[in-house]
């Protein structure tokens, strides 16, 4: 019973109406409202090291600490802000893998490896400054997650939507 009601709740907060104020955010910037509050944080981006190819496709970032840490269960929503109204807005939530160095996500078709993605709900909130809300489709589990302005299909990053990032990432984690 108790799982058919989180799974029940997690959609509505999609439906949520929020009074923010997104002249806040910069361009090519991701924040968050957690925990039901209406308070915009601003999440800092990461630099990160990115190539993509058809073959081959690898996001980095050094080191494992991640300073933005969510408890499990709590409700996520995030907001994008692009930087043009000329680029189609892309987003996904990656998984990332902890190493002992740093943190990763790679396609390997060789292998079969793929990039691990959270299902997200994108809505358009102002299409003209490029502001959207996500919520993910689902409760993110424990983990490492990266917020990108780049969409992944079939375990892979897009290459229809060239092989750079418009903008670092930004890393968050979830913890028990």
């Amino acid at each position: 019973m108790k799982l058919l009601l989180l799974i029940l709740a997690i959609p509505l907060i999609s439906f949520v109406s929020y009074d923010i104020d997104y002249t806040v955010m910069p361009a090519n910037s991701i924040a968050v409202i957690a925990n039901g509050s209406t308070e915009l944080q601003l999440l800092e981006t990461v630099k990160a090291k990115f190539s993509s190819g058809s073959n081959l496709s690898k996001l980095s970032f050094k080191g494992t600490e991640t300073s933005v840490q969510f408890k499990k269960g709590t409700p996520l929503v995030f907001f994008t802000r692009g930087g043009t109204n000329r680029e189609p807005m892309t987003f996904a939530i990656v998984k990332l893998e902890v190493g002992e160095k740093k943190r990763t996500a790679t396609y390997n078709s060789i292998t079969g490896k793929e990039i691990e993605t959270a299902p997200c709900y994108v809505k358009p909130l102002d299409v003209k400054n490029q502001i959207y809300r996500v919520t993910s489709n689902s409760e993110l589990e424990v983990g490492v997650y990266a917020l990108i302005f780049k969409s992944v299909s079939l375990g892979n990053f897009r290459m229809t939507m060239g092989a750079r990032l418009r903008a670092n990432p930004t890393v968050i984690e979830i913890v028990e």
